[in-house]
């Protein structure tokens, strides 16, 4: 069976939401909506919903200082059914076809993904990117590196949460890496659920919403911090290539990083996970940095 979570929390296109799911061919998905305590709680959505669901409303927030911490509590109260599961945004949006999809495909690999539309909002006006369509299979770190446009001819392809469907019986809590505001996150999970190979469905995709950019000071720092972090768990991946490793040392750490923000990240390494994994970060920087010198 096929499961759906979404972490709920901003109301603003949650009805969307709900329509893609009304609207999808194939019904047989089941829907868990995790209410992480918004100030609209889903009860508020009940006379909208046409779909197999359960919720629940949690007395506590944890978004707003675990976003990982939120999705994982979600995850817990999926159903026994459920085989596959997607984590949806609670403003993204799924094509009519997406469960049919599913259903259709072969399922070989561990690790699914839908096509990408990106829709941006500037003053509530939305603006349509371009239908982003991939191969039928394709290697991860392909896919990863594709999000850069340097490497990409140019090109943008997105990588979302939103974008996977991953096999129960293979993931593990592990792979969601806590980094701060979730910055990563889906890349490290992709990245690791993926290494076995990816199989898109072809036709179907997600319409991902962008509305409320992330700007303010304190959070552009936790988004460097999470990038730090990330990379180092990144260059630990074996089956990961040099060369792909020292292009994500350039684009993702060298471009953004001057020394006061590396102070920073560090104290924040050495304040929350202790003085080897502080060290450990310091040397993977110069390292690379070496490298990427030659």
């Amino acid at each position: 069976m096929l499961g759906i979570i979404i972490p709920y929390f901003k109301p603003d296109l949650f009805d969307r939401v709900l329509n893609s799911l009304n609207n999808q061919i194939n019904k047989e998905f089941v829907v868990f909506i995790g209410d992480d305590c918004s100030p609209v709680p889903i009860s508020h959505f009940e006379h909208q919903f046409k779909f197999n669901y359960t919720y629940r409303r949690f007395e506590k927030n944890l978004g707003n200082t675990s976003l990982v911490e939120h999705w994982k509590r979600c995850i817990n109260h999926l159903d026994d059914s459920v085989t596959w599961f997607m984590i949806l945004g609670d403003d993204d949006e799924l094509s009519s076809d997406f469960s049919l999809c599913f259903y259709k495909s072969e399922r070989l690999t561990n690790l699914l993904r839908i096509n990408a539309m990106p829709v941006e909002y500037r003053n509530g006006i939305p603006f349509k990117g371009e239908l982003t369509c991939f191969k039928s299979t394709c290697n991860i770190e392909d896919i990863y590196l594709n999000k850069f446009p340097q490497l990409n001819g140019g090109l943008y392809e997105p990588l979302v949460l939103s974008q996977f469907v991953f096999r129960r019986e293979l993931f593990k809590f592990e792979y969601l890496r806590d980094y701060p505001l979730a910055w990563h996150t889906d890349d490290y999970l992709a990245l690791i659920m993926g290494v076995n190979g990816v199989t898109v469905l072809p036709s179907a995709f997600v319409i991902v919403n962008h509305y409320n950019n992330i700007s303010r000071n304190t959070q552009l720092r936790k988004k460097r911090i999470s990038s730090f972090l990330y990379f180092l768990d990144f260059q630990s991946l074996s089956f990961v290539s040099a060369k792909a490793k020292k292009n994500v040392f350039r684009l993702l750490i060298k471009k953004d990083f001057n020394v006061a923000e590396f102070v920073t990240a560090g104290s924040f390494v050495f304040r929350t996970y202790g003085v080897f994994k502080a060290l450990h970060l310091c040397a993977v920087f110069l390292v690379y940095r070496f490298r990427c010198l030659r």
